[in-house]
């Protein structure tokens, strides 16, 4: 068995370190998806979406994308942590316009 050595730079170990924050707050948070997903009320659905984007980035429905993205990052690849979040919320704005 071999173990790969991958250098990063300062900028890549900073981002993957942030990648990773942001991957323990989606699982902290995902019993708000969890909520948004079975929520019927409308006006619930809502409070549910408003926090999940305070905390995690995104739009809940967004979660499993953003995880995958955020997994490359750790692995050295990708964008900003930020440029994601940012990427992410105008396409949900282009797709479902909010």
């Amino acid at each position: 068995m071999s173990i790969e050595f991958r250098p990063q730079t300062a900028e890549q170990a900073w981002q993957a370190r942030a990648a990773d924050r942001k991957l323990q707050v989606l699982t902290a948070t995902a019993h708000l998806a969890e909520g948004w997903e079975r929520e019927t009320s409308e006006r619930v659905c809502q409070a549910y979406v408003s926090l999940h984007r305070k905390l995690v980035g995104v739009h809940p429905a967004q979660r499993e994308e953003f995880r995958a993205a955020l997994n490359r990052i750790c692995d050295g690849g990708g964008m900003l942590v930020e440029d994601l979040i940012d990427t992410l919320r105008r396409k949900w704005i282009d797709l479902y316009g909010g």
